[in-house]
């Protein structure tokens, strides 16, 4: 629903948030998600390590650091990078003279969470920390149980997919 323009501006006027106000709020959800993310990874007593290469495989790059930490199990790595994503922008028509919202590519900020659980295997959640969270969730095995699919499942819900949730990748499903 809030990937689309017309799913994001239903939700903007449900907020009552005004077309005009939208870069304010926006960088404002987008702080809330820094903020969630950072504690969250100072409770797991790991930092956020920055990728500002695309050349690094992330998933390599969360194997090295969880094995310099000694992280064998749960949580392993918490990375973030700045990619090219579809983002939403306020502009003003031109024939209309109106503001109007409007999907185009952009970059966004993203945050990688990367754990191994028992039984699921190897997993990331991609958070997408712009404004609107877009989650990604992968596993690495290719059949999952029926309480993997609802572990995905839980994971890819806006109320589970809170990154003080992933701290010990135990979800409600």
């Amino acid at each position: 629903m809030l990937a689309s323009v017309a799913g994001l501006s239903s939700y903007l006027a449900f907020r009552g948030v005004l077309l005009k106000e939208f870069k304010p709020f926006v960088t404002g959800v987008t702080e809330t998600i820094r903020r969630e993310v950072e504690a969250g990874a100072e409770v797991a007593r790991m930092r956020v390590e920055y990728l500002n290469d695309s050349s690094v495989s992330k998933e390599e790059r969360a194997i090295e650091l969880a094995k310099r930490a000694g992280r064998t199990m749960g949580l392993r790595a918490i990375l973030s990078a700045v990619e090219p994503c579809r983002t939403f922008f306020v502009r003003k028509n031109a024939k209309t003279g109106m503001l109007e919202l409007q999907n185009r590519p952009g970059k966004c900020l993203h945050y990688y969470h990367y754990w191994l659980d028992d039984r699921l295997g190897p997993c990331h959640v991609r958070l997408r920390a712009h404004g609107v969270i877009q989650k990604v969730t992968s596993t690495h095995r290719y059949q999952v149980t029926p309480r993997g699919r609802e572990l995905i499942t839980g994971l890819t819900t806006t109320q589970a997919a809170r990154p003080k949730d992933l701290q010990n990748h135990s979800v409600a499903a």
